[in-house]
């Protein structure tokens, strides 16, 4: 029962041509795809330019949404480039340790490739190495601070100059007023006395 039923749907038993062809002369259509109501987030810097006039020409809540969107996904985005950043400097610093290699202690001042033994008159020229050097770098510490010194008093010499010649220029300023006032009193007495003979 169920074989002849299988025959007979599609009109190969009992045979029928015109049943088969109207079958396949259908034409399918595809059905178009819905278009999203709403625009893909923007991620290009130019599609968010674009995105951007659009609000500001129209703005809605759909494109304040989409703008929100995709400024929480630049701002993932960002914080994943941070992390592998950060990543990457640690990772090269710890490479940079691993090639550093550990310097020879020169404690004679010398060259010295191949091993270092010590006996008690190397032990006390690299006493007297190390004495030397350490005077030389206080040495070097002292003119240092003797220059900054020097460089600090020639600064507030110069400092007490300048103060002292603006001091100079308002006492000079002031005895010409001083002058002036006086010539312009002699000056009122002599007409005043003109005025009166």
């Amino acid at each position: 029962m169920n074989i002849t039923s299988a025959f007979a749907k599609p009109s190969i038993f009992p045979f029928q041509p015109e049943i088969m062809l109207s079958t396949i002369d259908k034409k399918y259509t595809t059905p178009k795809k819905a278009r999203p109501s709403l625009p893909a987030t923007p991620i290009m810097c130019k599609a968010v330019r674009r995105a951007q006039r659009a609000f500001q020409a129209n703005p809605t809540h759909k494109k304040a949404e989409k703008a929100f969107q995709a400024l929480e996904r630049m701002a993932a985005q960002h914080e994943i480039d941070e992390h592998e950043k950060r990543g990457l400097e640690k990772a090269l610093k710890m490479e940079k340790k691993k090639r550093q290699h550990g310097k020879r202690l020169n404690l004679l001042g010398e060259e010295d490739n191949g091993p270092q033994f010590f006996s008690p008159s190397r032990i006390q020229l690299a006493r007297d190495f190390q004495a030397s050097k350490k005077a030389a770098e206080e040495q070097k510490n002292a003119e240092k601070a003797s220059k900054k010194a020097i460089a600090t008093a020639a600064r507030q010499q110069k400092e007490a100059d300048k103060m002292e010649r603006a001091q100079q220029r308002q006492t000079a300023a002031e005895e010409k007023r001083q002058k002036i006032a006086e010539k312009e009193a002699e000056k009122a007495i002599k007409e005043a006395e003109k005025t009166i003979l």
